[in-house]
């Protein structure tokens, strides 16, 4: 089977149309957005447990695992968490039921999670124009 069909004129190579129309639309095919089981809680209350959190959010489905994120020098919670839903429409369910919803005295907010940024691999934190050492004064 022949993947790519090129043809020849005026002494350039091109693709032809179906190869173009291929690459096209595999591209689109491929971005199609799929909704997430993961879920960005914020404005959680730095008392509640996790397990406080699977337990209000287990009224919209079965929750798969819940997370509160803590600070890594301290260890104390970080005021957000996520949770992980089973399938994409208790997900929906969970945000439509908990966003605006108060837990412990906090209203929540409740939202699909989005991917984890790109971090530079630096790992010294913020090494701007000042981090190598920065300019000196000339003696």
């Amino acid at each position: 089977m022949e993947i790519l069909k090129w043809t020849q004129s005026n002494e350039d190579l091109r693709p032809d149309a179906g190869t173009l129309w291929r690459a096209r639309n595999l591209s689109r095919a491929v971005a199609l957005p799929i909704m997430s089981t993961k879920l960005f809680v914020g404005n959680v209350d730095f008392k509640v447990t996790e397990n406080e959190l699977q337990d209000a959010f287990a009224a919209f489905g079965a929750v798969v695992e819940a997370n509160i994120v803590t600070d890594r020098t301290t260890g104390r919670p970080r005021g957000f968490a996520f949770i992980t839903m089973s399938s994409p429409e208790d997900a929906q369910k969970a945000i439509d039921g908990m966003n605006g919803k108060d837990l412990a005295g906090r209203t929540l907010n409740v939202n699909v999670a989005r991917p984890r940024e790109e971090r530079s691999g630096s790992g010294g934190g913020h090494r701007g124009a000042y981090g190598l050492g920065g300019r000196r004064e000339r003696y």
